[in-house]
C-alpha cells in the first residue's frame, strides 16, 4: 500500500495538471462549434473521471502485480487491463448515449495522460542534452 501512495504521489499531481490544462485547451477550442453549453464540460469531466479512473486502477494493478508471482501477476494485470477496458467502454458508452454529454469531449480526455507523459519525456530528453 505505501508504494502505490508513493506511486499516485508522484504521479497523480502531474496526471491532475496535465488534465486540467488540456481540459481547459479543449474547452476553449470548443467554444467556436459548440458554443457555451453545458454539454462541453459534462463531456469533459465525465472523460477526465474516467481517465483518472483508468490511472488510478493502472497504478493500484502494477504495484500489487509485483507480490502475486511471475504467473499470479501476469493474471492480476490481465483481470485489471479487462476492468480498465469496461470501465472506459462504459465511459464512451454514457458520453455517446446521453444526449446531455458531448461525445467527442468524453473521448479526448481519456487522450490526456498519455499526451502528458509523452510531453514530459521529450521535456526530460531535451533538458538531457542541453546539460551534456
Amino acid at each position: 500500500m505505501e508504494q502505490f501512495k508513493r506511486l499516485m504521489g508522484e504521479q497523480l499531481p502531474f496526471l491532475l495538471k496535465c488534465t486540467l490544462a488540456g481540459a481547459v485547451i479543449t474547452f476553449l477550442l470548443t467554444l467556436p462549434f459548440y458554443g457555451f453549453t453545458p454539454e462541453v464540460p459534462l463531456g469533459l469531466a465525465l472523460g477526465i473521471l474516467g481517465s483518472l479512473v483508468n490511472m488510478l486502477l493502472l497504478g493500484w494493478a502494477t504495484v500489487h502485480a509485483v507480490d502475486k508471482g511471475e504467473k499470479g501477476g501476469r493474471r492480476y494485470m490481465l483481470m485489471f487491463y479487462l476492468l480498465r477496458l469496461l470501465i472506459m467502454g462504459g465511459v464512451l458508452w454514457i458520453g455517446y448515449n446521453v444526449s446531455f454529454i458531448n461525445f467527442p469531449c468524453t473521448f479526448i480526455p481519456l487522450l490526456f495522460p498519455k499526451a502528458g507523459y509523452t510531453l514530459l519525456g521529450i521535456r526530460d530528453e531535451f533538458g538531457h542534452r542541453m546539460k551534456k
